[in-house]
C-alpha cells in the first residue's frame, strides 16, 4: 500500500504516519467510535458493533498498529508472481482501509494465471 516510485498509487509514508500518531494521541474508547462507521455494512447492528469495538479493546493500539506498519510496507510484489499453486484472491469494494483498486486488483494482476 505504500506510496513509492515504482508504486505511485500507494499511500504516502507522511499520511500513514499522521494517521498512526493521531490514533494513539486519543482516548482509545472514543476513537473507535468516532471512526467506526467506514468498517461496518448499514445492516450490522448496533450489538454487534458494539461487541467488535470491545474486541478491539483488549488490544492496545501501540500493538495493533505495528503488525499495520509492516503489512503496509513490506512490498509482497516480487513474491507474487512466483506463486505456483492456484490462488484465489478475495477482496471486498467496501473496504475503506485497504481499497480494492489500491490493494486487491494490482495483487490479483500479478499472480500468474495458469489452467
Amino acid at each position: 500500500m505504500l506510496k513509492t516510485a515504482d508504486n505511485p498509487n500507494g499511500v504516502p509514508k507522511e499520511n500513514l504516519e499522521h494517521f498512526r500518531s493521531k490514533i494513539l494521541q486519543h482516548d482509545d474508547p472514543r476513537w473507535l467510535d468516532d471512526n467506526k462507521a467506514p468498517f461496518f455494512v448499514e445492516d450490522t447492528s448496533p450489538a454487534m458493533q458494539n461487541w467488535l469495538l470491545a474486541l478491539m479493546l483488549t488490544t492496545t493500539f501501540r500493538v495493533a498498529i505495528e503488525p499495520n506498519r509492516a503489512i503496509v510496507t513490506t512490498d509482497f510484489r516480487p513474491e507474487l508472481p512466483k506463486i505456483s499453486v492456484p490462488m484465489l484472491v478475495v477482496h471486498g469494494g467496501k473496504d475503506v482501509s485497504a481499497p480494492i483498486d489500491l490493494t486487491g486488483r494490482p495483487t490479483t494482476a500479478l499472480i500468474p494465471t495458469r489452467c
